[in-house]
């Protein structure tokens, strides 16, 4: 599994540099979603797997508010364990990733975080996901 970077672009100097690092469970979580789809249809971006991209400061909120929506899912659906499939081995049997709903929901947490730190400063969000 693959983690994603993601980096307000703004930092005048390395120590006032924000970004943050999502474990490679909750990135390819939210390919699986689809979050990443939803965006790119909407907003004709192109955020795909293993690529970099920049979320433009006038889709940041809309992008917080799918985040919020997921983390409130994941914090109220009941579920203590989310099991998907992230890929697929040489046998072409599916790989499987079992986590913690509340780890997920605590990254997503951490990243609306940021994000929301970008809109409200109207910056861009570099992503390497």
């Amino acid at each position: 599994m693959h983690p994603s970077y993601f980096l307000i672009l703004d930092a005048e100097d390395e120590y006032s540099k924000k970004d943050l690092t999502l474990s490679g469970e909750a990135a390819e979580w939210l390919f699986h979603i689809k979050l990443w789809d939803s965006l790119n249809d909407k907003h004709l971006t192109d955020f795909a797997q293993y690529e970099e991209e920049n979320l433009e400061a006038d889709i940041v909120e809309e992008t917080v508010s799918l985040l919020l929506s997921e983390k409130n899912r994941l914090v109220n659906g009941g579920n203590k364990k989310i099991s998907f499939c992230y890929g697929w081995n040489q046998n072409k049997e599916e790989l499987i990733c079992l986590v913690d709903s509340q780890i997920l929901a605590d990254e997503l947490g951490k990243l609306i975080i940021l994000l929301r730190e970008a809109a409200v400063r109207n910056k861009h969000v570099y992503c390497q996901l």
